[in-house]
Formats: C-alpha cells, structure tokens, sequence
C-alpha cells in the first residue's frame, strides 16, 4: 500500500511540474511551379507482320427440333401453373389455420 501511495504522490508531482510544450511550426508548402508542356517528336512506326490466321473448320450446327422445344417449354408453364395454384389453394390457407390456432392457443394459455 505504501508502494502504491508513493507513486500517486510521484504522478502528482510530475504532472504539477510538467514542462510547456513547444510548438513546432511547420514552414508552409512550396506551391509547385506550372508544368510546361512540351512535345515530343512522334515514335517511328512499329514493324508491321502479317500472320497467317490458320483456317478452323467448324462443324455445321445442329438442327433442333423447334417442337420439341415448343412441346417443353409448355410443359414447364403448365408444372409451373399448377404449383402456383396448388400454393393458392391449399398450401397458403393451411398456413393461415396453423397460424390462428397458435395465437389462440397462446391467448387462452394465459
């Protein structure tokens, strides 16, 4: 405790004769002088080379069968139809009832 109460007496001390601090001005920041501007004569031309550009055969595309396509995508709209029904219908009501019956069960729980 004694350790403790000397350094307290020490802290006050010191901060009772602390030196003034100085300022340290900075010189202001030479602005920089305008740039000139100057040309330099144009580069001469790069050498040029011509490539040969190897010919590349490529196969001819493969004919789709455009009803096949037309046949899927109107499957797909219609599975797609019948989720957004069956949500409509069933999925969403069922989830409105178990939302009722659980803030009525918890109402009455109290």
């Amino acid at each position: 405790m004694a350790n403790s109460m000397s350094e307290d007496a020490l802290f006050k001390a010191l901060l009772k004769n602390k030196p003034p601090q100085q300022q340290i001005q900075k010189p202001p920041a030479p602005q920089p002088a305008p740039k000139k501007e100057t040309f330099k004569a144009a580069a001469p031309p790069a050498e040029t080379y011509e490539m040969e550009r190897p010919v590349i055969e490529t196969p001819p595309p493969k004919s789709h069968d455009t009803d096949q396509v037309v046949e899927a995508i109107k499957n797909l709209t219609s599975s797609v139809n019948m989720m957004y029904g069956l949500m409509k219908t069933v999925i969403t009501p069922v989830l409105v009832l178990i939302l009722i019956i659980g803030v009525a069960i918890l109402v009455k729980g109290k």
